[in-house]
């Protein structure tokens, strides 16, 4: 919701982004080492404009067809941002082969022509000549003829200026996607008859860029995939410690009660992510997996199975989903279980389960540092809302991330530590410690922001809000930053230490309380560990705090609902969902459809649709299209729709 993607194909009609999506799809295509009937990059146009690429309407010279502008500005938009998440893979310091050539791209305009070895795509080769690598073409001169257009078209590498020596320049630029393709057009193209299909001198830049984007698409596929890797060892090592765990107590102490309770946890969990699976359509092999508690493994060989094929954005989502569901419905409640059985001094603690606590903690914090540095560095997320996200430069993300997994692992031990005490003396008192917990984060909330519903267009009724405040508190004990644009960084931050600091309230309550449950050995290891996970806490966060750039300290800690945000950047903000232009109008409709009416500045909104519908009727812009049309009629109060607007969404 917040980045305001659409996946969907308009029914009937073919759209640039939809057909630049289903090009950066069978970029796969053109790898060698994994397809033994790999494409060239000139069989690869053919097909993808057979299926993708409509008859364009007619242009006039200096102009482009409306479908091959935004076509052209998603490829360019694509482009950059492999090229900015490659950049970030610097930070890695295993990915050694991008190291040197990494540190000339701001004096190069490609990246795979002059950087990194092509050998291994269609029609390229490369020679190294000692000090650099250069990309020799096999054809001094290239011809591409496409099955429908009916044109060819000659280029030569002693062209005065060729389009993709345009966009190379263009792209060591920050100037605007929307704005280089109307320059493309207004310096080269000629114009478009009518019914015609994509000009030549572009097919020869669609045919350099494929390769240029496949070569970067598998460097961030592969690095992501290492990443996952890593993820996936640590929620198996997980796995197996809980399942072995629970072997050795039923062999060895078969009347603990805890084998009931972990028993149904890891049942519960295994179900919920068989559930997840089959909601998200994910393969047979991952829902089978999902039932024994396999599915990150399964997840992993999937992922493995693309071949650098940049439209793993839903995988990466159902990963994500995954690993989620994994900590709520098992990690965590298997750590409760085991430090409880510690607490109350029980037969069957040995170092297995001390390896089982430590196990579940690593997944976690693993998890969640990998999580917040990715949202922080996600692009869209970014351009959309640049104040609340890329806090660290590339050089500070290692320390960033040690201390996010060191006050992860802190945070967790402690909210864990405070419900076995409570859990240890009774169910009902830590029932009640973690509803308090739940009753004071909504109070802080509403009483800071003057709102506590869903952020979540159309789901504001008293149910759904209600139970968004559950992912709301899920999301603060793992320290994750997806509700500071929500509530403000004030308020966020100030909740975060709340959770962290009623960990103490709650253990103190605990050993008050229970009297007798705990020996006098027990209270004192426990109110040593819970003052050792404080330090480690304070620690994180200072760590986490250096790494940030000083221009984002200044506003880390700004008392700004998304209510005011959204307000205050009304007249002012202009980005929006890519394609749809960088003006207040098209950000200002990303913003209706992107965020619950509750958090608009709902008499702007009213002033904005009621002075432009008729002119958007007559000159509609390119997000005024019906599928806009209909999230505005079902999200917004009919009370802000002028009367043309309401006459217009019904008769559709």
């Amino acid at each position: 919701t917040m980045a305001g993607i659409e996946e969907e194909e308009e029914e009937g009609v073919l759209k640039g982004d939809y057909s630049c999506k289903m090009l950066m799809m069978s970029l796969s295509k053109l790898d060698k080492r994994h397809r033994p009937r790999a494409l060239s990059p000139n069989q690869l146009l053919n097909e993808w404009q057979e299926q993708y690429v409509p008859i364009m309407d007619a242009a006039a010279p200096g102009k482009f067809p409306e479908f091959l502008t935004e076509l052209l500005v998603h490829v360019y938009i694509q482009t950059r941002s492999l090229q900015a998440e490659v950049l970030e893979l610097q930070s890695n310091a295993k990915l050694r082969v991008l190291r040197v050539g990494l540190q000339r791209v701001a004096s190069l305009g490609s990246f795979s022509a002059r950087t990194f070895p092509l050998s291994s795509f269609s029609d390229h080769r490369v020679a190294t000549d000692g000090q650099a690598q250069t990309e020799v073409r096999t054809e001094v001169q290239h011809e591409w003829t496409l099955g429908g257009a009916g044109h060819e078209s000659t280029v030569r590498d002693d062209d005065p200026v060729t389009a993709s020596e345009f966009w190379s320049a263009a792209l060591k630029t920050k100037e605007e996607p929307t704005a280089v393709v109307n320059r493309l057009a207004f310096e080269m193209s000629p114009g478009t008859p009518e019914e015609s299909y994509i000009p030549p001198f572009i097919t020869q830049l669609m045919a350099d860029q494929v390769v240029e984007l496949a070569w970067l698409q598998k460097l961030v596929h592969n690095a992501r995939t290492k990443q996952l890797a890593k993820s996936v060892a640590f929620a198996m090592i997980d796995y197996a410690t809980d399942i072995t765990l629970l072997v050795r107590m039923i062999l060895y102490d078969p009347s603990n009660t805890a084998i009931v309770y972990a028993s149904i946890i890891v049942g519960a969990s295994n179900v919920c992510q068989t559930v997840l699976s089959l909601v998200f359509e994910e393969p047979p092999s991952v829902v089978l997996s999902a039932v024994i508690g396999l599915k990150p493994l399964a997840q992993l060989l999937t992922r493995r199975g693309v071949n650098g094929h940049i439209g793993d954005a839903k995988q990466r989502l159902e990963t994500s989903a995954s690993f989620g569901v994994d900590a709520v419905t098992e990690t965590f409640p298997m750590l409760v279980i085991y430090s409880t059985m510690i607490l109350r001094g029980d037969k069957f603690v040995d170092w297995f389960q001390i390896a089982a606590i430590v196990s579940s903690l690593s997944t976690m914090s693993t998890h969640t540092a990998n999580a917040f540095m990715a949202i922080d560095a996600d692009p869209r997320l970014a351009h959309y809302y640049p104040a609340h996200y890329n806090f660290f430069d590339r050089s500070e993300q290692g320390q960033a991330k040690l201390g996010l997994r060191l006050s992860c692992v802190a945070s967790l031990a402690l909210k864990v530590t405070a419900f076995s005490a409570m859990l240890r003396v009774s169910t009902a008192l830590c029932a009640g410690g973690l509803l308090c917990e739940l009753l004071l984060i909504l109070a802080v909330r509403t009483f800071a922001t003057g709102e506590w519903r869903s952020h979540i267009p159309g789901k504001v009724n008293l149910f759904t809000s209600i139970l968004s405040v559950l992912p709301h508190y899920a999301s603060v004990v793992s320290q994750q930053q997806y509700y500071r644009l929500i509530i403000g960084p004030a308020v966020w931050a100030a909740i975060m230490a709340i959770t962290v600091a009623t960990n103490s309230v709650m253990v103190a309550c605990a050993l008050g309380i229970g009297g007798s449950a705990f020996h006098t050995e027990v209270r004192t290891v426990l109110l040593g560990f819970v003052c050792l996970a404080y330090v480690l806490v304070a620690v994180g966060w200072g760590m986490v705090w250096t790494s940030i750039t000083p221009e984002k300290r200044k506003t880390f800690f700004r008392n700004e609902s998304l209510k005011q945000y959204l307000d205050r950047e009304w007249e002012t903000r202009t980005a929006s969902r890519f394609g749809w232009g960088d003006n207040l109008n098209a950000a200002r409709a990303h913003v209706v459809v992107t965020w619950s009416h509750v958090y608009w500045p709902k008499e702007k909104v009213r002033t904005w649709l009621n002075e432009n519908w008729r002119s958007w009727q007559r000159h509609p812009p390119k997000w005024f299209d019906a599928k806009w049309r209909k999230k505005l009629g079902k999200y917004a109060p009919k009370d802000l729709l002028p009367k043309a607007a309401l006459q217009q969404i019904a008769g559709e």
